[in-house]
């Protein structure tokens, strides 16, 4: 993004996906947020959307669970 708003987004999510990316830093994300998503898909899904997925550090996870994982964000 060329805004300087563009730019600010920018580094928030640089800033986010070091953290987000480090489980020690972030146990919440890994322990709490991902189980409590998982439980909210129901079992018999193969396919599933992550609508705010940054920089797609949980699309690993979803993998062991789906067969067929897409990912969008800004």
């Amino acid at each position: 993004m060329k805004t300087e708003s563009g730019k600010k987004w920018n580094e928030l999510a640089q800033a986010y996906s070091g953290m987000a990316a480090d489980r020690e830093s972030d146990a919440y994300e890994y322990d709490i947020n991902f189980p409590s998503i998982l439980n909210l898909i129901p079992k018999n899904k193969i396919s599933v959307l992550d609508v705010g997925t940054g920089s797609g550090d949980f699309i690993p996870y979803f993998e062991k669970y789906f067969e067929d994982i897409e990912g969008c964000d800004v």
